[in-house]
């Protein structure tokens, strides 16, 4: 995930030790919705999809292309979309043991609402976590593709299929408050989007 400012300090300072060390919390609003459902999965669908239309056509140099020194290319941009999607599902499945503070569901709409024009706006600019940076793990950026979209078909599974209380348990995030498990998947399926659009551009500017 991208982070930046106080998000990318607390990021840097955790880097997921919350999720071993217990730092989680519930909230009463316990139960997933079918809307919520359907919205979670018609985002985490349409995401996916527009990453492999995105990507389906790539020659090497548009995978390898660097808009700029130091800008990720579209294969180091879909490795981190494939270690994304292996963190924050398992993230967000981690929370589901852990108890904590109570929200209304005023507030935890509202912080739905954040999350979605967060992702949403490419002006926003950030670092990830050492366990999300590219580091050339897959032997090309087909290959890491491949593997984002294997992993997002599990994602989309786990939603459709779950009976989790996804509303009931949160992590604490340091911008945001406390995120229950629906909502760490909701900001994923939308980070995918994002770095959808990082890519796109990449290879406008290799042409």
């Amino acid at each position: 995930m991208d982070v930046t400012g106080k998000r990318s300090g607390w990021f840097r300072d955790v880097e997921y030790r919350g999720a071993q060390s217990g730092m989680l919390n519930s909230l009463p609003m316990t139960a997933i919705t079918p809307p919520d459902r359907q919205q979670l999965l018609d985002v985490l669908t349409a995401s996916g999809d527009r990453f492999r239309a995105a990507t389906l056509t790539l020659t090497d140099t548009q995978w390898n292309h660097r808009p700029a020194p130091g800008k990720w290319s579209a294969a180091d941009l879909a490795e981190h979309l494939a270690l994304s999607e292996e963190v924050m599902p398992r993230l967000a499945r981690k929370a589901l043991s852990e108890p904590g503070p109570r929200r209304d569901e005023a507030q935890v709409r509202e912080q739905d609402a954040e999350i979605v024009a967060s992702m949403q706006d490419d002006a926003w600019h950030g670092s990830a976590v050492a366990a999300l940076q590219p580091r050339r793990s897959f032997s090309s950026g087909a290959a890491a593709g491949a593997a984002f979209l294997e992993r997002r078909a599990r994602t989309v599974e786990y939603v459709r299929t779950t009976n989790d209380p996804l509303r009931e348990h949160t992590f604490p995030h340091p911008a945001y408050g406390p995120l229950d498990s629906y909502q760490w998947l909701l900001m994923l399926a939308h980070h995918s989007d994002r770095h959808v659009r990082q890519i796109e551009r990449s290879v406008r500017s290799a042409s």
